[in-house]
């Protein structure tokens, strides 16, 4: 998705660890890894 001021911002889930990508310049932007522990409902 992406904001009013034309940053981009994208999740996606690797494993079990949720990746967020924000895009700020065209071409660069940078990425950070949430280490994330599934909790299986029971």
């Amino acid at each position: 998705f992406k904001t009013s001021k034309g940053v981009g911002y994208s999740a996606h889930f690797v494993g079990n660890c949720l990746v967020l990508t924000s895009m700020k310049v065209k071409g660069k932007g940078f990425q950070h890894c949430v280490k994330y522990e599934f909790q299986p409902r029971k």
